[in-house]
């Protein structure tokens, strides 16, 4: 209760020593009009007991017309809406900018180093170390909120997780269990550098006859990426003084200005899936089927040629001119007939299986960037031979 006496007392001591301070040249006589609006309205408003309201118009005056004494006011706002860690930020910040604007009162700095002790007693302070040290540029998330990343972490009584993010490392995570008072230090690993899949460029190597580009299938390769009080501010009555400070009515007074304010993508291409039969088996299949067929088609063309020979032979036979030899000679082309006509049947039945086989080996080939070749094989047999006429687009 004493040190909230006292700032309270420190608050009416501002407002009748700042007349006295100059003002700063780049704030305008109209942003001192302004700020000192907020900042009256400010007071009245904490009178009242609307601390959020009372916040947002010491923040405007701030903004406008930035002093280091309008910060006490702020931190008071902050310790009534239970916000300790903001107090005791604005408390210090007091004292950095106090410093740097010219000596502060003795009294009053021992009063706000009380608050500050005070303050920092009530929450937990923590050195987030990082692990790996080479990490640059590491975002540290505190409850999902940005924390400081190269120095201390405040944070309430209780449990808290921790994030960190660094690029080309995976995401690091800690929880902690704090209590007031606490000062301790953390350490957060990153994980194992990320390799990401980088495609390699696609590369034209020709142009069939219909004009459509033929390209090479894209190959995936990885690479490693590289704190206050509770006494109320209150002012007193005036009159503008040499510093050109606003007088506030009813008594509150804004302090001049004292200038400054407050305040990789990867492109991959097809992948293969990893599922089904690679492209070899169904190019083996068709082979086979293929050799088949002919087989198909040669002895197919054997048995009709050598049952041709057998039917020369039976017609020499009916008009009476056959000899001996010639009845030897019908019986191998018979032979020979009969022979080749089991192998070719036996071929077709295996090329018709080879053909059923190869078709539902495409269907469950992994293709990567093109449909399956189109071949189409066709025996053909005739008085003057046999063969296999194979066609289609690869």
């Amino acid at each position: 209760m004493k040190t909230r006496l006292n700032l309270a007392v420190l608050a009416l001591a501002v407002a009748a020593t700042a007349v006295a301070l100059p003002a700063q040249a780049q704030v305008t006589a109209a942003q001192r009009t302004e700020a000192g609006r907020h900042f009256r309205a400010g007071v009245d408003l904490f009178a009242r007991g609307d601390f959020s309201a009372a916040l947002a118009d010491f923040q405007s005056a701030y903004r406008i017309a930035p002093h280091h004494l309008v910060r006490v006011n702020i931190a008071n706002c902050y310790l009534r809406l239970s916000r300790p860690i903001d107090a005791l930020n604005h408390f210090e910040h007091f004292l950095t900018e106090g410093a740097a604007a010219g000596p502060l009162d003795p009294q009053r700095r021992r009063e706000v180093e009380t608050q500050i002790a005070e303050l920092r007693g009530q929450i937990a302070e923590v050195q987030v170390r990082i692990e790996p040290s080479s990490a640059r540029d590491p975002i540290v998330m505190v409850d999902g909120q940005t924390a400081n990343s190269q120095g201390v972490v405040r944070m309430m009584p209780g449990r808290h997780t921790v994030d960190v993010t660094a690029d080309g490392f995976g995401p690091g995570h800690l929880e902690l269990q704090v209590t007031a008072g606490q000062r301790s230090e953390s350490v957060v690993a990153l994980r194992a550098p990320v390799v990401a899949p980088v495609a390699a460029p696609v590369v034209a190597v020709g142009t069939p006859a219909t004009g459509t580009p033929v390209v090479s299938t894209p190959v995936v390769a990885t690479a490693t990426p590289a704190a206050g009080t509770g006494g109320a501010t209150v002012g007193t009555q005036g009159a503008a003084g040499a510093g050109g400070a606003p007088v506030g009515a009813g008594g509150a007074v804004e302090p001049p200005g004292t200038g400054g304010e407050l305040g990789s993508g990867l492109v991959t291409g097809p992948v293969d899936s990893g599922r089904g039969l690679p492209p070899a088996a169904f190019i083996a299949s068709a082979a086979g089927t293929g050799v088949l067929a002919i087989g198909w088609g040669v002895f197919g063309g054997l048995a009709l040629s050598a049952n041709g020979e057998f039917d020369t032979i039976a017609r020499r036979v009916q008009s009476g001119t056959t000899t001996t030899s010639d009845r030897a000679m019908a019986e191998s082309a018979a032979s020979r007939a009969r022979t080749f006509a089991l192998v070719s049947d036996v071929m077709l039945g295996l090329t018709i299986g080879g053909a059923i086989a190869t078709g539902i080996i495409g269907f469950n080939t992994r293709w990567r960037s093109a449909p399956p070749p189109a071949v189409l094989a066709m025996p053909w047999v005739s008085p003057h031979g046999a063969g296999l006429s194979i066609g289609g687009a690869l």
